[in-house]
């Protein structure tokens, strides 16, 4: 039975997160040095006896990426029996994308959405973010292939990234498809860049300077990179869009291996 001579556990912080391992600690109120405990997903309610320790850091394991997890621990205070649930939250990342990696935004996502799941996002200016889009094909916003894309909208300059792991010296290519919907390149571009983490201070290695795109057929957006450490490397797409006219609509990401032989650029036509 509960009792008010055994407090309920405070202060629970959840450290050291990985897509597979956590530390949950706490503070122990009434002396005790025995505690139940149980790891439940998010939303699944707990049931009414736990599995005991004695260990305050409790190490958790087995668990599955991007999930977000809801840990109950209760003191047991022996003859004074057992305290409240005390609980907390933590979700644990995403397992990094293998090479080659194609996004084309036709699963997971919801209509008009901001693109989450394994890829996050941050704005740099705007209320705005990519948005998935399944329907609409005004301004532009038509799928290049397949029933899906993203877009986002005016007055915006936003980020999508994606953690990729690469090897050192090896010659990597990123690649988006994009346009917009006005005729002036100067109104909307995009930037392809990596760094270490997803975080716009942290792109701090360009792969695709900030490309004008216009209207018409998706433009390919394309570089070649070189990473120089082993391990997860965070890609970073941004958008910007000013406020004349509508959207910049993107496209079938992908990230893989530099081919041997590259295809020209930079064509040009002079003295017709």
């Amino acid at each position: 039975d509960l009792s008010p001579d055994c407090l309920m556990p405070t202060d629970l912080a959840v450290a050291d997160v990985t897509t597979t391992t956590a530390s949950v600690s706490w503070t122990a109120n009434s002396g005790e040095s025995a505690w139940e405990y149980q790891v439940v997903e998010s939303g699944v309610a707990p049931d009414a006896t736990g599995d005991t320790t004695s260990d305050n850091t409790l190490e958790l394991t087995l668990l599955t990426a991007n999930t977000t997890y809801d840990v109950y621990v209760r003191a047991n205070c022996g003859t004074d029996g057992t305290s409240e649930w005390a609980s907390v939250s933590f979700t644990t990342p995403c397992v990094s994308y293998s090479i080659p990696y194609f996004e084309g935004f036709e699963s997971g996502y919801t209509h008009a959405s901001s693109v989450g799941g394994c890829l996050s996002q941050e704005s740099i200016a705007g209320l705005g973010t990519w948005a998935a889009n399944n329907t609409l094909t005004t301004y532009n916003r038509t799928p290049r292939t397949g029933d899906w894309n993203a877009y986002v909208g005016y007055g915006n300059e936003d980020w999508l990234f994606i953690s990729v792991d690469l090897t050192a010296d090896m010659s990597y290519t990123a690649s988006v498809h994009a346009r917009q919907d006005g005729s002036t390149a100067s109104n909307s571009d995009i930037t392809i860049s990596y760094g270490a983490s997803a975080s716009a201070a942290a792109m701090t290695n360009t792969i695709v300077p900030a490309t004008g795109i216009v209207n018409g057929d998706y433009q390919l957006i394309s570089g070649a990179f070189t990473p120089t450490t082993s391990g997860t490397h965070v890609i970073g797409i941004k958008g910007y869009m000013n406020t004349s006219p509508w959207y910049i609509s993107i496209d079938d990401i992908s990230i893989d291996l530099s081919p041997d032989c590259l295809m020209p650029t930079d064509l040009a036509v002079a003295d017709v």
